[in-house]
C-alpha cells in the first residue's frame, strides 16, 4: 500500500480522486499544514516533503510557475517523490513541458478519469521504486568505495610507517658503522661501475664507514678483482660495457673458488629492480643508485648488511 498525499481544491476532484485511490488500496492523506499553492511553492514544497508519501496529486497552477516550483523545492528534500499534476484550465504548452520536465509523471485534465488516474499512479509508484531501488545500489556502492578507499588510505599509511621506520633503521646502521672497529676495517668491498665519478663518490662513504673498498672500472676487470681479492661484499653497476652487472654475478656465483659474497646490483632505475631480483640471476639485493644525503645512509647501510650475511 502506497501513501498517496492530494491537495486538491475543487471538492468534486478532490472526492474522486480519493475515492479512486482508496479503492485501489492506496493510503491518501491531505497535504499536511498547506494553504493554498498561491501563498508561496516553500511551504507546499515543505508539506510535500514533511509528509513522507510515495506519490502527490496537486492541483496544476500555472500561475508564474508555482506549482512546478513547489516540485522542484520539493524534491530537493524528498528526491524520489512522484507527481501527478491536475488541470482545471487550459494552459499553455510551454507550462506542461516544464513540468513534465520538472518530475511530473502525468498532466491529467479535469474531470478526472478512475482508469487514467490509476494508469499514471502506477507509472508513478514503479518508477519511484526503481529510483529508490536505484539510489539504495548507489549508495551501497559508495559505501563500498569508501571503505576501499579507507582500507588503502590506512595501507598507504603502513606503508609510509614502515618505509619511515626502515630508513631510521638504515641511518641507525650507519651510525654504528662510522666508528671503524678491526673486523669492519678487514672487511674488503668491491665497486665496480664504468663512472669514475660514481666510483669516487661511493667509495669515500663506504671507507667513512669503515670498510676497506677496492674499485674495479668495468665488468671484466671486476671479475678479476673479484678472484684476485675475493671481496667479501660486490657492489655493480647494472649496465656497463663488455659484461654488465648480472653476467659478473653469475660468473662470480658460479666460481666455487670464490668465498661466498654479498653482491649487490646499482641501476638508475627503480622499474628495473623486480626483474634484477629474479632468483635466476643471484643477486642478493637492488637498490636505486643514491644521490641525497639520506639515500646514501641507506645505500652505506644495505651494503653494510652485506656483513651479516
Amino acid at each position: 500500500m502506497a501513501r498517496i498525499l492530494i491537495k486538491l481544491e475543487a471538492p468534486e476532484t478532490a472526492d474522486v480522486v480519493r475515492r479512486t485511490l482508496e479503492g485501489a488500496n492506496h493510503r491518501v492523506d491531505e497535504v499536511p499544514g498547506a494553504g493554498p499553492a498561491a501563498e508561496g511553492p516553500a511551504k507546499l514544497a515543505r508539506a510535500l516533503a514533511d509528509g513522507e508519501a510515495d506519490l502527490a496529486v496537486l492541483d496544476f497552477l500555472a500561475e508564474d510557475a508555482l506549482t512546478v516550483k513547489a516540485m522542484q523545492m520539493a524534491r530537493d528534500r524528498a528526491p524520489h517523490l512522484k507527481f501527478i499534476l491536475i488541470l482545471n484550465e487550459p494552459v499553455g504548452a510551454e507550462h506542461l513541458i516544464l513540468a513534465l520536465n520538472e518530475g511530473a509523471m502525468a498532466v491529467i485534465n479535469a474531470p478526472v478519469k478512475p482508469e487514467t488516474l490509476l494508469n499514471y499512479v502506477g507509472r508513478g509508484l514503479a518508477a519511484q521504486k526503481e529510483d529508490k531501488a536505484r539510489s539504495e545500489d548507489l549508495e551501497r556502492l559508495q559505501r563500498v568505495a569508501d571503505h576501499e578507499k579507507s582500507c588503502s588510505d590506512e595501507q598507504a599509511m603502513e606503508v609510509g610507517r614502515c618505509k619511515r621506520q626502515l630508513r631510521l633503521n638504515y641511518r641507525l646502521i650507519n651510525r654504528l658503522m662510522t666508528t671503524p672497529r678491526a673486523a669492519i676495517g678487514q672487511t674488503r668491498v668491491l665497486l665496480v661501475s664504468d663512472s669514475a665519478y660514481q666510483l669516487e663518490l661511493f667509495q669515500k662513504h663506504l671507507e667513512n664507514a669503515g670498510l676497506t673498498v677496492l674499485t674495479a672500472p668495468d665488468g671484466l676487470k671486476g671479475l678479476d678483482e673479484a678472484r684476485a681479492s675475493r671481496p667479501r661484499i660486490i657492489v655493480s653497476d647494472l649496465e656497463m660495457p663488455g659484461l654488465g652487472g648480472l653476467e659478473l654475478c653469475r660468473e662470480i656465483k658460479n666460481d666455487e673458488a670464490l668465498a661466498p659474497n654479498h653482491f649487490i646490483i646499482c641501476t638508475a632505475s627503480e622499474d628495473k629492480i623486480e626483474d634484477v631480483l629474479k632468483p635466476e640471476h643471484k643477486v642478493d639485493d637492488c637498490l636505486v643508485k643514491p644521490s641525497r644525503p639520506e639515500q646514501f645512509e641507506e645505500f652505506t647501510a644495505r651494503v653494510a648488511l652485506g656483513l651479516l650475511v
